[in-house]
């Protein structure tokens, strides 16, 4: 509930910060905020296979995402996967919709995006956090890109249900905050 003052506090003291998601601040060169998909596998993978020449011109994206725990995690979730949408699609949105709905404290918001270059894009923030995010589906005109979380992940099968046991390779923070770390 403090991110703001504490962020204006390593501001106001020149430390550099980095935050998962945007706060009410003016820009400094200090503070950091979003990019982890840069540093995620996924991402890195459909980012090559989308700019190879038989995968054509984005058509269509359709990404999910957790993080609707709370009204703020449901905001910086889809501002995470509207930055991460815009360097796929490698275009700017030219118009978004949202629509949101919330029970008790859980949020559930859909970006309806045209970016540009004409690509349609669904953005899906979930009110449950899917660790990692690995729903994701790029329709190209020559090709399609597809990574499904129930699929990629090795599922431990018990007397209580499934669990799914993505490999912690796929989480990107620890290749971001490293990244950040090294004053790049």
């Amino acid at each position: 509930p403090a991110l703001e003052k504490d962020l204006a506090a390593c501001l106001a003291g020149q430390m550099r910060a980095l935050s998962a998601g945007p706060a009410k601040l003016p820009a400094s060169p200090l503070w950091q905020w979003g990019g982890q998909h840069r540093h995620s596998p996924l991402f890195q993978q459909a980012l090559t296979q989308r700019r190879l020449p038989s995968f054509g011109e984005p058509v269509y994206l359709r990404r999910l995402s957790g993080g609707g725990t709370d009204l703020l995690g449901a905001w910086w979730a889809a501002c995470q996967l509207l930055a991460e949408a815009r360097e796929l699609v490698g275009a700017e949105p030219a118009q978004v919709q949202l629509a949101a709905c919330r029970e008790g404290r859980k949020y559930h918001l859909t970006l309806s995006v045209v970016f540009a270059n004409r690509t349609n894009a669904h953005l899906s923030v979930a009110p449950h956090y899917f660790s990692p995010s690995t729903d994701l589906t790029l329709l190209g005109s020559g090709g399609l890109i597809f990574s499904d979380n129930t699929a990629n992940a090795p599922q431990l099968i018990g007397s209580s249900g499934v669990h799914l046991c993505p490999p912690a390779f796929l989480h990107p923070e620890p290749a971001w905050i490293q990244h950040f770390l090294e004053g790049a």
